[in-house]
């Protein structure tokens, strides 16, 4: 379940511009796409899939912030920054990585369309 619902947040997180998307994994229902970005050496990424769920329990998920940090896979932190709307959130999240890598950190902006 915990996998499935990352790749729901990152659903939430594309950017409308699909023609710049390639496709880096797809398996068991689960698509990642990746795309390129000026001057970065990271690259965005989305994923995509389909769950049976209800509406309510989906944006339940994504609404309640603080409880992220239990399902979001690595997730250490997850606060809300500001909230603009009921589907419009500024998060600020950091996850764990392994050695040698840091600990990432991040400012998350989330539209529930």
């Amino acid at each position: 379940m915990k996998r499935i619902l990352v790749c729901i947040v990152l659903l939430c997180l594309s950017v409308t511009d699909l023609s710049a998307w390639e496709l880096e994994y797809d398996q068991d229902g689960i698509k990642v796409f990746t795309q390129v970005i000026e001057g970065s050496s990271f690259k965005a990424f989305r994923g995509e899939v389909f769950v049976e769920t209800s509406l309510r329990n989906l944006v339940a998920h994504h609404t309640d912030i603080e409880q992220m940090k239990n399902w979001l896979q690595d997730c250490e932190e997850s606060e809300l920054i500001q909230k603009v709307s009921d589907r419009d959130f500024y998060i600020y999240q950091r996850t764990t990585a392994p050695w040698p890598v840091s600990d990432r950190d991040y400012v998350l902006h989330s539209k529930i369309k």
